[in-house]
């Protein structure tokens, strides 16, 4: 079987490399510092900000049940791609820097860490359903949880 090698001559915005994913069509998501390209086998399609993403520093993607491929990088907004077009999710009780980090595919949505939400430098997860991405907070009751006091189940629905 021949080999192809993508990089910065060929179709790549960057050799510089952050990350590699595939999505459910079994095209080649790769994230760059000057944004993330698609490869179909045949040829390469880049996103940036002329694409409207929040920056060209992407250094992560997922893929999530609906096909929506969201990706992460340090700005203010959170984000998807779904058939060639990028949206910006909405926040709701986030404010400030998010920079996502640790994507995972979560039930219907994704789920990642921020170290500064809301100004904070303390690391939330956040939590992106359909369009929209809530901080989880723990209750004062999950705090004062014991290790016993959790029921461990396991859900296909998860990663």
């Amino acid at each position: 079987m021949p080999s192809y090698h993508l990089n910065s001559d060929n179709g790549l915005p960057s050799d510089h490399i952050y990350s590699l994913m595939t999505d459910r069509n079994g095209y080649l998501w790769i994230c760059t510092e000057k944004g993330v390209v698609t490869y179909t086998g045949y040829e390469c399609k880049l996103f940036s900000t002329v694409d409207g993403l929040p920056t060209d520093d992407v250094w992560g993607a997922v893929e999530d049940l609906h096909g929506r491929i969201w990706l992460a990088g340090i700005s203010n907004e959170v984000g998807y791609i779904l058939n060639d077009k990028y949206y910006k999710a909405v926040l709701k009780g986030i404010s400030g820097t998010i920079s996502p980090f640790s994507l995972l595919r979560y039930d219907s949505g994704v789920i990642f860490c921020s170290p500064y939400i809301n100004g904070n430098h303390i690391t939330t997860i956040c939590i992106a359903r359909h369009d929209t991405v809530f901080p989880f907070t723990p209750t004062q009751k999950m705090l004062k949880m014991r290790a016993e006091d959790f029921q461990i189940f396991e859900s296909p629905h998860i990663f």
